[in-house]
């Protein structure tokens, strides 16, 4: 095994049991807050699930970030000219 990949498990390993917490707490919290009643209909606290979705973009953005690999976007300005063509 070369160093990049015991650095690599080693950083997976330690930000997925980070990860795999926090989402186990988020579970107990949305079992423990009950609705509440509004006029119309019941709500939620985070009624979308949005906290794990965004805990989940942190933990692989840190993931990737660390170990380097974070994609170069090269050629964006090519977009835009696709765009004025369809129109």
């Amino acid at each position: 095994m070369n160093l990049y990949g015991a650095f690599y498990g080693f950083l997976g390993i330690s930000l997925g049991l980070i990860w795999w917490t926090s989402l186990v707490l988020l579970e107990g919290f949305y079992r423990l807050c009950p609705p509440w009643k509004s006029k119309d209909k019941d709500n939620f606290i985070d009624p979308n699930r949005w906290l794990p979705t965004t805990l989940s973009y942190i933990w692989g953005f840190t993931t990737l970030s660390l170990t380097g690999c974070l994609p170069k976007v090269e050629g964006k300005e090519n977009l835009k000219l696709l765009f004025d063509k369809e129109k």
